[in-house]
C-alpha cells in the first residue's frame, strides 16, 4: 500500500512538472546582439557616396516603422570592394530596435529609401529574422 502511495505521488509530481515549466517567465534574449548593425546595398541609381547620404533610411518590422537613419544619425556609407560592386551602407541599432528584433516570433525586416524631392522608395527584399523561444531553466523535482 506504500508502495503504491508513493508510485501515485511521484506519478502526480512528474505531470505537474510541464505546466510548471510552461508557467515560467519566458526568455526574450534573441539573435541580434548589442552592437548589431543594420548593412544594405544602396539601390543602382544611387552612384556616388555623397548621393546617399542624403537619402534617410527607414526600417521597419511587420509593416511597423523601427528605425530611420541618416548620414546625422549615424548611417555611414562607403564603396564596396570585389566581389559586392556599388555602395554599401550600415547603422547602428538601437537599444529599444534590438529588443524589439529580440521578442519572441518571426520579424520580416524591409528597408526603403526616402528624400523629399523624390520621395520613397519601394521596400527592399524582405530579411526574415526569427527568434525562437529559448529553453526553460531551472527544471527540478521538488519533494
Amino acid at each position: 500500500m506504500t508502495m503504491r502511495c508513493v508510485g501515485l505521488l511521484l506519478l502526480l509530481l512528474l505531470c505537474g512538472i510541464p505546466s510548471w515549466a510552461a508557467a515560467q517567465t519566458p526568455i526574450t534574449r534573441g539573435p541580434v546582439p548589442v552592437g548589431a548593425k543594420i548593412v544594405f546595398e544602396a539601390g543602382a541609381n544611387i552612384v556616388t557616396l555623397a548621393d546617399a547620404l542624403t537619402f534617410e533610411a527607414r526600417l521597419t518590422r511587420n509593416g511597423t516603422p523601427l528605425t530611420a537613419a541618416t548620414a546625422t544619425s549615424g548611417l555611414t556609407c562607403a564603396a564596396a570592394t570585389a566581389p559586392l560592386t556599388g555602395i554599401t551602407c550600415q547603422w547602428a541599432l538601437t537599444a529599444s530596435n534590438r529588443d524589439a528584433l529580440n521578442q519572441v516570433g518571426v520579424h520580416t525586416l524591409t528597408l526603403t529609401h526616402f528624400r523629399a524631392d523624390v520621395g520613397e522608395s519601394p521596400a527592399s527584399s524582405p530579411f526574415v529574422l526569427t527568434t525562437p523561444a529559448a529553453a526553460p531553466t531551472g527544471l527540478r523535482i521538488l519533494p
